[in-house]
């Protein structure tokens, strides 16, 4: 684990790292810290003691013991610039560059700028994986310009990286919306149960009133606490001034603040500090208000507070609030930028109010009148957290991510390529000329991923596989993958479901019964697949297979039970497919390529329609379609398939237009790639092995209507396809023989 500034002085990324190692200790993970110095304005009290600015910066400082692991410090430069990030990130190199019995993962904690982009590749090049932490929703500059600088800057940084792990399902989005590449992970927080926890022993309750003894509290007052640095972001300053307007009619009442005081130790929080001071001083009961300073015992703290707020500005996912929720504390949170649902639902297991000292005050008030109300949300609160963040989970999916990260490192560092891709790679349709990962034979079952973007003619290529002997092909599109990638909650919703309700929840993430309406004939491409698939199969398998915890799980359960529903017997050895429409808004192929990954030895055949045909089918359905977006979307596609290839194994583009025309070459070409023999069955449009025109590329003819290649033409005005030409990369188009040598790609 890496960053700028870990122990003593952390922020929220930090301490929550810090607590996961002794979990990670216990699952076999030799971990190891490098930080450095931090700069003035972080620094706390207990960073002035040491004695390590006497040192020159570049020079490492003796190695410490952190919870039982090696804690190394290089000394950094006290003022931000070039420097300090040469310093630290050469320091990050040479520690990941020594001997290492196994895979090397750099875990990258916080503090990350743009112009770290250089190391990071420098460390994939010496085979080490990277990831990086997104813990805290960022600041935008107010100007459009600048904003897009800055993501512009991160998103290149972010992409270098192998993955990016978040806390926050807004986070998650908000990278996605940035246009991050790169494969995202979500996972929660979690919470360790054994140490946050109400005062529900005598050896507890005792400790709790020693605590409050010690800060002058007498027996029968009420307090209420926060947690986090004492500095403007944080907002204590709003809870000390809605303290204040409680106290006429709740005189008894103390603010405990559980932090670091940060605006002593900032030169620039200098006005603050004074402010903070003058709030406090003026109040007319400056005795109730205890600042603890930098603790390692927060539990101890919570425990001894009433009701728990949190008036922040902008945070990720604040562990503060999952372990006040954890000891029993009613919480009152103000919004902020970056909330999401990974505390819970506001008005269920939180108060949510507007961020204000009089509503905060007002909320305050209401749960001091009403000792019922502190009961019911503090309930409410902790059966959330003993429900659905239990740390463990969380540790569990963290060392599965290492684990698959380090392997593909093994491999990339085995293989002598730096993860960038190679040069043909983005050229050549031939399966032979397109190569991924290498993957150990064995170690993982095969699976082919078929797919394309709405409307780009997936349905056509499925339907000529339809009648293949050699492959487990299911009758319409797959949604389960796709919406349990999409959606960190309900992942984490599969991880907790008991093995009763498994069923339930898998019909529901399958568009709330699609299987079975596939199995009547319903819908738009299924025409024919009455009975296709054995239901009881597919639940009987997943009612025997279902575990807790185990996000993979719910993948490799799901593709294994339809792999029952069609028919698959031990010693089967029919390939498996996974078939479904691949949205690029929504970067399906990133995310199920990444899903599917870790439990499959995967390749992918897509197709790739000329973006001038595209958009007229697109356009029947809607007419308002913005040309911009689907010039991006369409470009994102393309991308998407490079990095499926140097990420996860090896692709096939196949066009959708060498399909229409000359259909017996394209599906040779296919069946070479995928490793099964070529039939004339694949010559064939068929559902479940019947024959079929619900396909569009059918509907005007015995065979496919190779009309569908040139109907742009009538339906796109000349500034249309112009401005296609002109957004969409080269490699989109099509043109008909003879077409380039015109001179055109219009007429």
């Amino acid at each position: 684990m890496a960053s700028p500034h870990f122990y003593p002085t952390y922020g929220g990324a930090q301490n929550r790292y810090r607590q996961y190692i002794p979990g990670f200790v216990d699952r076999a993970l030799d971990v190891q810290v490098l930080t450095g110095t931090p700069l003035p304005e972080e620094r706390s009290e207990v960073d002035t003691c040491q004695d390590w600015y006497d040192v020159e910066p570049g020079h490492y400082l003796p190695t410490s013991s952190l919870d039982g692991i090696p804690l190394e410090r290089i000394r950094l430069p006290d003022k931000k610039g070039r420097m300090r990030t040469s310093i630290f990130y050469d320091a990050l190199v040479d520690v990941c560059s020594r001997p290492a019995p196994g895979a090397v993962v750099a875990q990258l904690l916080t503090n990350m700028r743009p112009e770290a982009w250089p190391w990071i590749e420098q460390l994939k090049r010496a085979g080490v994986a990277t990831l990086y932490s997104v813990s805290q929703y960022p600041s935008w500059p107010s100007k459009p310009a600048k904003r897009w600088f800055r993501a512009a800057g991160y998103r290149r940084v972010y992409d270098t990286f192998d993955a990016l792990v978040t806390n926050s399902p807004a986070i998650e989005s908000l990278l996605r919306e940035m246009g991050v590449a790169t494969q995202i992970e979500y996972i929660p927080n979690g919470v360790n149960l054994s140490r946050f926890r109400p005062a529900d022993t005598d050896a507890l309750r005792q400790a709790r009133a020693a605590k409050r003894a010690s800060l002058g509290i007498p027996e029968g007052h009420t307090v209420i606490a926060t947690v986090g640095a004492v500095m403007p972001r944080k907002g204590p300053d709003l809870a000390i001034e809605a303290w204040r307007q409680v106290l006429a009619a709740h005189p008894n009442t103390h603010l405990l603040l559980i932090g670091p005081r940060s605006d002593q130790y900032d030169p620039k929080l200098t006005d603050f500090a004074s402010r903070i001071d003058n709030l406090v001083a003026t109040s007319g009961a400056p005795g109730q208000v205890h600042f603890s300073g930098l603790v390692e015992d927060v539990e101890n703290w919570l425990r001894a507070a009433d009701i728990f707020v949190l008036p922040t500005k902008r945070e990720g996912t604040p562990n503060s609030v999952l372990e006040a929720m954890a000891t029993g504390l009613p919480v009152v949170v103000t919004r902020y930028i970056g909330l999401s649902e990974a505390i819970g639902r506001p008005g269920e297991q939180y108060q949510l109010i507007e961020r204000s000292a009089a509503a905060l005050a007002s909320s305050i008030s209401g749960l001091l009148a009403d000792p019922a109300q502190q009961a019911h949300w503090g309930a409410a609160g902790l059966d959330y957290i003993r429900t659905h963040m239990d740390q463990r989970l969380s540790l569990d999916r963290y060392v599965e991510l290492y684990a698959e990260l380090g392997e593909r490192a093994l491999r990339r560092r085995i293989d002598g390529r730096t993860g960038a891709s190679e040069p043909g790679l983005k050229q050549a349709p031939e399966p032979e000329a397109i190569t991924g990962p290498i993957h150990q034979p064995g170690t993982k079952p095969p699976l082919l991923i078929l797919g394309a973007p709405p409307r780009g003619g997936n349905h056509l290529l499925r339907g000529l596989l339809d009648n293949h002997p050699q492959l487990l092909l299911p009758p319409d599109e797959d949604y389960f993958i796709r919406h349990l990638s999409r959606h960190p909650l309900l992942r984490m919703r599969g991880m907790l479901v008991a093995r009763p309700g498994a069923p339930g929840f898998f019909r529901k993430l399958q568009k709330e019964g699609h299987l079975e309406r596939v199995n009547a004939g319903h819908g738009t491409e299924v025409f024919g697949s009455e009975g296709s698939l054995d239901l009881n199969s597919y639940y009987d398998y997943v009612s025997e297979h279902h575990q807790r915890a185990r996000p993979d799980n719910l993948v490799r359960n799901h593709m294994e039970a339809l792999a029952a529903a069609l028919g698959h017997r031990e010693g089967d050895g029919r390939l498996r497919v996974f078939f479904c429409a691949l949205q690029p808004s929504n970067r399906d192929l990133t995310r199920v390529g990444a899903m599917l990954a870790r439990s499959y030895d995967v390749k992918g055949v897509f197709l790739v329609r000329d973006p001038r045909a595209h958009l007229a089918s697109k356009l029947v359905r809607n007419p308002s379609l913005d040309l911009g977006r689907f010039c991006r979307r369409q470009n994102r596609y393309w991308r998407e398939i490079d990095a499926f290839i140097e990420k996860r194994g090896p692709a096939l583009r196949v066009r959708f237009e060498d399909l229409v025309i000359d259909t017996e070459a394209s599906m040779r070409q296919v069946c070479a790639f995928i490793g099964i023999d070529f039939s004339p069955v694949v010559l064939e449009y068929t559902q479940s092995g019947e024959a079929s025109q619900s396909n569009s590329s059918f509907a005007a003819s015995s065979g496919i209507d190779s009309s569908v290649l040139t109907r742009y033409r009538e339906a796109l005005p000349p500034e249309t396809i112009s401005y296609l030409q002109k957004h969409c990369i080269p490699e989109l188009f099509w043109h008909m023989p003879g077409e380039l040598e015109a001179g055109s790609l219009t007429s």
